[in-house]
């Protein structure tokens, strides 16, 4: 595999990240990303349910802050 199979396997989302650095023998995701920006590809995208996770962990998030605004205005 050359690294530019790498890459694109990694960006594709059919290598996970740390077999990735592992190949192209890199010690930190900036690494990765800079071999992946070198090649004109984009980081694999996480999957629908994380970001809906994060979302809605977010959100609950927001909710409590503004809960917390109002009582401190009270």
């Amino acid at each position: 595999m050359t690294q530019d199979d790498i890459c694109a396997g990694y960006a594709a989302g059919r290598i996970d990240q740390q077999t990735a650095m592992k190949a192209l023998d890199v010690d930190s995701t900036g690494q990765l990303l800079n071999a992946l920006a070198i090649r004109g590809l984009e980081p694999p995208k996480p999957p629908s349910h994380q970001v809906e996770e994060e979302v809605a962990g977010f959100l609950e998030i927001l909710r409590l802050a503004e809960e917390a605004g109002h009582k401190m205005r009270d």
